[in-house]
């Protein structure tokens, strides 16, 4: 574990280009076979959704007129659910 460290976040996010990159050709499994693979496909998806959504939401919530809508609809989609829930219960 000792050339593992995590990307600097206040400096510069990775981009999804340079997370399929590494997935492709980077050094965290072997060039060809299985594990290349299932790292390519892990990046497809695992990594790629859950992160293009997680910065999709950092880009809406950096500014009040982006954020507040997008709170509101998440607070209104939040209370439908657990009122569906509370009604199967």
């Amino acid at each position: 574990m000792g050339g593992v460290y995590p990307p600097d976040l206040w400096g510069e996010r990775p981009g999804l280009a340079k997370l399929a990159a590494y997935a492709r050709h980077g050094g965290g499994a072997p060039t060809d076979g299985p594990l290349r693979t299932g790292q390519i496909w892990w990046f497809r998806l695992v990594c790629l959704p859950i992160t293009a959504w997680a910065y999709w939401k950092a880009w809406a919530l950096e500014r009040p007129f982006r954020g507040v809508p997008v709170l509101i609809v998440q607070t209104w989609w939040w209370l439908l659910n657990m009122a569906v829930f509370l009604h199967l219960l």
